[in-house]
């Protein structure tokens, strides 16, 4: 009796020790899911919707670079990070992935959740078990994946308690964004677009206070790559500077904000992305500049030639011109003192000037490069045509000065020649000022010859009346100019029609970028892209 008494007691305590023990789980996966705070870091937010969806539009519609990537989202996104992407198939693709952006000293952080479809199964599938890959590890109420073999992974994989897969950049970005992405966005309303990014308002101040910082990275950018294009007795520093107080500027304008969002819809013929920037109320940096903007119909940009490149256009008022002009033509024509001879910075002022006086409110820029023809080609409406006039023969008078013709001579075997008459049959009677090639003068013994591929003469040709200017520069810059006004235009490209027309009356920057290989009869090896600025709304 005495030995039964026992057994029972050791039983019940038994009893009591498991159930206290799930409780005690139970318990911890409950703390685990709860919302948590935003983190300190935060940068940004964003959910896509409907993932595996999205990326199958994007793969119907994005040729054949896309449709050798893996047919789901979680598998695309895991090999892009550099994770194991052999786990997607534990994910949920129907279910909203959460993204989470942060501070870090080495960049920009991230955190992604992803729905799994079993939680409990997972560590069945990948920890527990003969076949185990990983082993786990608690990080902040998650099972951290550890690989058991290999190298260590560039960035980090965990299970959270809520169900979710958490990718992150690294162990510590996993502590202090993950359970933000897999605990408080999940309880955020989906957003209407396939996918929203949305910028936190703290981090827009803290951008706008770094402002002079990030102007002066950019600048030191600018200068790095402008050293390697300019000759030597030009200070590129210098040149470069000329364009930080608008980037100071522009970039200080982010502190008066109120809101940045970033929203993403795609079909099986396009993806598109407008980024939408909302002003703080009142008077501001933000909305002054918004205001100054002089949003137009981007149309000009479908009469671009078929096969350029890439084509620019603007859109801005003659005070925006003119305040430009004021500001960037004595701090350029300084930098390049040494490049325009004496006197040179006061006729580069000129130039610039004169061609704000002269042009209307639009302007394009055309990039060509085929063989045998190779350059740029702007058009711009006519207001004035003395001024625009004086402006194309100051360039031209510039471009014949002895420093600028010798440092030209230097780079390319190339020298001014004499402003000639052309008939260009689509534009009409123009001038053209050719570069001829020039040959240096042998000294010892010649080096054997090379063979070359024989390229057309460089020069610049230009046109002006009183409805319009057109400018070529480059190579067959003859054939070029009538480039300007081509038979075949970006009209003839259905998406780009359809994008540009996207941008209403509202652009005042727009461009398009046509890469190698793209829109051919055969099917696209690429896709072009329209990007577009301007002004909606009020908002950016």
């Amino acid at each position: 009796m005495v030995l039964r008494r026992l057994l029972l007691l050791l039983a019940l305590l038994a009893a009591l020790a498991v159930s206290c023990k799930h409780d005690a789980t139970r318990e911890q996966r409950a703390s685990s899911q709860s919302p948590v705070p935003a983190p300190a870091t935060l940068i940004a937010e964003g959910t896509l919707r409907d993932p595996d969806g999205f990326w199958s539009r994007l793969r119907r519609g994005g040729g054949r670079s896309l449709a050798r990537l893996h047919d789901t989202a979680a598998g695309a996104l895991l090999a892009w990070a550099g994770a194991d992407p052999g786990v997607a198939p534990l994910v949920a693709g129907e279910h909203a992935f959460h993204v989470v952006l942060g501070d870090s000293p080495d960049g920009v952080a991230f955190a992604i959740a992803m729905k799994l479809k079993d939680v409990d199964g997972v560590r069945g599938a990948l920890v527990d078990g003969d076949t185990a890959r990983y082993r786990s590890e608690d990080v902040d109420g998650m099972m951290r994946l550890v690989p058991i073999e290999g190298p260590a992974p560039t960035v980090t994989l965990a299970v959270s308690w809520a169900g979710y897969l958490v990718v992150a950049s690294s162990v510590a970005d996993l502590a202090t964004l993950g359970p933000y992405a897999a605990r408080t966005m999940p309880t955020r309303e989906l957003p209407g677009p396939a996918f929203e990014l949305r910028m936190d308002p703290e981090a827009l101040g803290h951008i706008g206070h770094k402002a002079p910082d990030l102007a002066a990275k950019a600048t030191a950018a600018i200068a790095a790559t402008a050293r390697g294009l300019l000759p030597p007795e030009v200070d590129a520093s210098a040149v470069a500077e000329c364009f930080t107080p608008g980037m100071r500027d522009t970039l200080a304008t982010a502190g008066d904000l109120a809101e940045a969002r970033v929203n993403a819809d795609a079909d099986d013929a396009q993806l598109d992305v407008v980024a939408t920037l909302v002003p703080k109320p009142g008077e501001n940096g933000a909305r002054h500049r918004l205001s100054a903007m002089h949003p137009a119909s981007a149309s000009a940009l479908l009469d671009a030639p078929r096969d350029a490149l890439a084509a620019l256009f603007w859109s801005d008022t003659a005070e925006s011109r003119a305040d430009d002009a004021s500001t960037m033509g004595p701090c350029l024509g300084k930098a390049l003192a040494p490049l325009l001879g004496p006197g040179g910075g006061a006729k580069l002022t000129d130039v610039l000037a004169s061609w704000a006086h002269g042009r209307g409110d639009w302007e394009t820029a055309s990039f060509i490069a085929r063989p045998a023809l190779a350059g740029l080609v702007v058009r711009a409406p006519v207001v004035d045509t003395t001024a625009m006039t004086t402006s194309v023969r100051g360039f031209v008078d510039l471009a014949s000065q002895p420093a600028l013709a010798d440092a030209v001579e230097r780079l390319l075997p190339l020298r001014a020649g004499a402003v000639q008459t052309i008939d260009v049959p689509t534009v009409g009677k123009a001038s053209v000022l050719m570069f001829p090639s020039h040959t240096p003068p042998s000294r010892g013994t010649p080096d054997p010859p090379v063979v070359t591929t024989e390229l057309a003469p460089a020069g610049l040709a230009w046109f002006a009346d009183a409805k319009e200017a057109d400018i070529a520069l480059g190579q067959a810059p003859q054939d070029l100019l009538g480039l300007a006004r081509p038979a075949a235009g970006f009209k003839t490209m259905a998406s780009v029609g359809r994008a540009v027309g996207a941008l209403g009356a509202d652009a005042s920057f727009a461009a398009v970028i046509v890469p190698p290989g793209c829109c051919t009869a055969a099917g696209p090896a690429s896709a072009p892209l329209t990007f577009g600025w301007g002004r909606r709304a009020g908002n950016g």
